[in-house]
């Protein structure tokens, strides 16, 4: 029995990981800062250097100091978090915060 709750605990660990590893995005960018998220700013963002269409933009959980470099260009993966940005913008669009899973300095 034992065995049979442990095969399944191991089961569910691994569907759980991968489901997170796929919602996960990579992209060629650079850090910027928008300002002190207090004044409605968003803080930290990875901007994607892509130049065909509108560049997207990822508002960043706990950036390492390290990466806290306006123009930084980086290789970075993102996923979605459940915390909303917070905006007082003019329309009403809802924006999450994403985390990282790694990151490195081109």
């Amino acid at each position: 029995m034992k065995k049979l709750v442990c095969l399944l605990a191991l089961f569910v660990l691994i569907v759980s990981c991968k489901k997170e590893k796929q919602d996960s995005i990579c992209v060629n960018g650079h850090i910027e800062w928008t300002g002190d998220p207090a004044a409605d700013r968003t803080g930290w963002v990875l901007v994607e250097d892509n130049e065909s269409q509108t560049a997207r933009v990822f508002v960043l959980v706990d950036l390492p100091n390290s990466f806290q470099e306006s123009g930084l260009p980086v290789n970075a993966c993102v996923y979605k978090t459940t915390e909303r940005v917070m905006c007082f913008c003019p329309v009403d669009v809802v924006r999450y915060k994403y985390a990282i899973t790694s990151i490195k300095k081109k």
